[in-house]
């Protein structure tokens, strides 16, 4: 599928008679799957944080950790990305401080692997930032992780962000603004 073809689905899903949640939820399930086919990346190396006014950072995705999140100051680079705008990629994560919540997402196979390589892209609203979507490789080693990302993958996450992110903005719950 393409930006194109993913952007005419999102406003189909906006208009279909469901309740303003279902419709959230569809458009969160739609964007996990085109972003793990178009980066190469599993459905569960994917997260998709909202940050409300209070500055907590609310799980969209993975929908299991939905009832939770945690304060925006508790990861570096989530607040980087919220705070600047700007996307933080790295192709050697073993080095970088984050928040552990993100290794342990109930989402992932069995195993629960390390974090190897990710990108963090932002969701604006009219040139604000609401959100941070994490795009992750996860393996046992680094070697076992996949290619490293690109500036073509970051140009393909932050044009996806783009797309999907007025869409998200408007149908967030309102325990998320």
């Amino acid at each position: 599928m393409t930006i194109r073809e993913f952007s005419e689905l999102l406003k189909i899903m906006e208009k279909e008679p469901l309740t303003h949640s279902e419709r959230f939820e569809k458009i969160l399930m739609g964007l996990r799957t085109f972003v793990s086919d178009s980066l190469g990346v599993e459905e569960y190396e994917i997260s998709l944080f909202i940050v409300d006014k209070s500055g907590f950072a609310h799980f969209a995705l993975p929908k299991s950790m939905q009832k939770s999140g945690f304060p925006l100051r508790k990861s570096k680079v989530t607040k980087k990305v919220f705070d600047t705008g700007a996307p933080v990629v790295t192709n050697e994560a073993a080095g970088v401080e984050r928040y552990s919540i993100y290794e342990q997402m109930k989402d992932t196979p069995d195993k629960v692997m390390p974090i190897q390589k990710f990108m963090a892209v932002p969701l604006k609203d009219a040139e604000k930032t609401f959100g941070v979507i994490w795009i992750n490789r996860r393996a046992e080693t680094f070697e076992k992780a996949g290619p490293g990302f690109t500036s073509a993958d970051l140009g393909k996450a932050l044009t996806i962000a783009e797309t999907v992110a007025p869409y998200l903005s408007r149908l967030r719950p309102e325990s998320m603004k």
